[in-house]
């Protein structure tokens, strides 16, 4: 962020902090302080020491310097004066890096994928759209892509269809979170982009459809057979494991023979460009 916004966003920093903290003292180092405790490999024996230190100054009648004090802080809040607090500071980090809060603004994985619903609370009027895909197709992107296996193991069929499942069953969703699956946006484009519109209240106006995705190219991404006959033994583990997770390809309509589709593209001028990011 600061390379993005730069000295502001220490400015930034010290405000939402001087914000939550109610009041702040110099205080000597304290036994629950983690950056105090590193120092000393007994933080207890340190204090004895310290203690019997004291006690012989005062004997003596002697000055000794001591470490300075540690600036501390103390912050106890309610939920909700946290949340306030927190909305209001990250609505101005928004605006400071070019996002408008009375637009509607996307952004790429704001959220948790499985939980979409904990943070919202720090913005205005938040949905979601968590969007899963063929177990398979996941599964050789891992494999293909080294990139992807930050993120999921890629070793074999049975972790990760222990990997799979557990996720699937773990993603929390309610009137503010829309599950989708990739695929649905492919081969059922009209009616999945008709859910979103109706999940989002968006009117025709807003839409710009295929500026930003486009069926009849992200198609030759799923159903990767010529993946699959690489990996067939883990394919056929996860077809196995994951059953009631694979979209159906041999019943999918190609959106490049899909009438509807074809005839929305036509009418539409945007062609497909790169969506701008925001980090």
């Amino acid at each position: 962020m600061r390379s993005i916004v730069g000295k502001y966003y220490d400015d930034w920093c010290n405000e939402y902090i001087n914000e939550l903290v109610i009041t702040s003292w110099n205080g000597y180092r304290s036994a629950f302080d983690a950056s105090d405790i590193s120092k000393f490999s007994n933080s207890d024996m340190s204090y004895r020491i310290s203690n019997r230190i004291n006690n012989y100054i005062k004997k003596i009648n002697k000055k000794m310097h001591f470490p300075k004090y540690k600036k501390r802080y103390f912050s106890i809040l309610s939920e909700k004066e946290f949340d306030n607090i927190t909305k209001k500071y990250i609505n101005i980090l928004l605006n400071k890096i070019g996002i408008d809060n009375n637009e509607i603004n996307v952004i790429d994985m704001l959220f948790s994928a499985t939980n979409p619903s904990m943070g919202m609370e720090f913005f205005e009027n938040a949905k979601a759209i968590v969007v899963i895909r063929d177990p398979r197709d996941v599964f050789v992107s891992a494999k293909a892509n080294l990139d992807d296996s930050r993120f999921m193991p890629n070793n074999d069929g049975i972790g990760f269809s222990r990997y799979y499942k557990k996720l699937m069953k773990t993603i929390k969703t309610n009137n503010n979170v829309l599950l989708l699956k990739y695929e649905d946006l492919i081969y059922h484009y009209v009616d999945t982009t008709k859910l979103i519109q109706n999940f989002l209240h968006l009117n025709e106006d807003n839409l710009e459809e295929f500026k930003f995705f486009d069926p009849t190219i992200s198609y030759k991404y799923t159903n990767r057979k010529n993946l699959y006959d690489i990996y067939i033994e883990d394919i056929e583990i996860i077809k196995k494991e994951l059953k009631e997770y694979l979209y159906d390809f041999d019943n999918a309509k190609n959106p490049v023979e899909d009438a509807r589709i074809l005839e929305k593209k036509k009418t539409c001028n945007n062609t497909y460009t790169e969506l701008k990011k925001y980090y």
